[in-house]
């Protein structure tokens, strides 16, 4: 017998088409916006796919969360409005699940989290060579 929750791994097709319209909703919304800020097409496209990433792995972990139990439910739906509290909310509950489902969405806000890094310090030096 599984403990409850043991199957946070795996997550229905609908959630996954989900994931991937939130994706592509959130990274497209940031390229229509920002089509008009001094940066290369490159610089653009990082900044818009990790803000993406962080959004989607948001999302995946709501998602995990409403699977879990109706405290982190509520917990997750009330915090992921709340800028930066959300991200720690959202490492919280990764940390706690890391074998349970949430490694996959915590490295992927990993990586957007290091691609908004690196598009902030491109932004912030205008003087360094264009990445293409």
């Amino acid at each position: 017998m599984t403990a409850p929750g043991a199957q946070l791994d795996r997550i229905p097709d609908l959630g996954r088409v989900l994931l991937l319209l939130v994706f592509g909703l959130s990274t497209t919304g940031v390229i229509e916006i920002a089509a008009d800020a001094p940066l290369g097409r490159a610089d653009l496209l990082l900044f818009a796919g990790s803000f993406g990433a962080i959004v989607t792995a948001l999302a995946w972990i709501l998602m995990l969360a409403l699977a879990r139990s109706r405290a982190w439910a509520i917990t997750m739906a009330l915090g992921v409005w709340i800028p930066y509290v959300n991200l720690i909310l959202a490492s919280v509950f990764a940390r706690r699940y890391w074998g349970q489902g949430g490694r996959t969405p915590a490295l992927l806000g990993l990586a957007g989290v290091l691609g908004q890094a690196v598009a902030s310090i491109r932004f912030l030096l205008p003087a360094l060579p264009p990445l293409v």
